[in-house]
């Protein structure tokens, strides 16, 4: 996160991150890394959304990737009239 908000956006005043549901993904680890003051400033930039507990957008997004990949992807679509 650090080299997130320090090195990739170091302009954005919120930088908005997508996090699935895991235990790590939160301010008391940023803490036990970096102490309290840097963790701060760190999360001070930074806006959490977290994916839901149960049914994970992730989770839909690799199985149709791997539905097109298999059903279609590999394989050249000669026009849009196919189907």
């Amino acid at each position: 996160m650090c080299s997130l908000v320090d090195g990739l956006y170091p302009a954005a005043v919120c930088i908005d991150v997508v996090l699935d549901q895991l235990n790590i993904h939160d301010a008391v680890t940023l803490i036990e890394i970096f102490g309290k003051a840097e963790a701060d400033r760190i999360l001070s930039r930074l806006c959490f959304h977290f994916t839901p507990v149960h049914v994970s957008w992730l989770n839909i997004a690799e199985i149709e990737l791997h539905a097109l990949t298999g059903q279609c992807l590999n394989r050249r679509i000669a026009s849009e009239h196919c189907f």
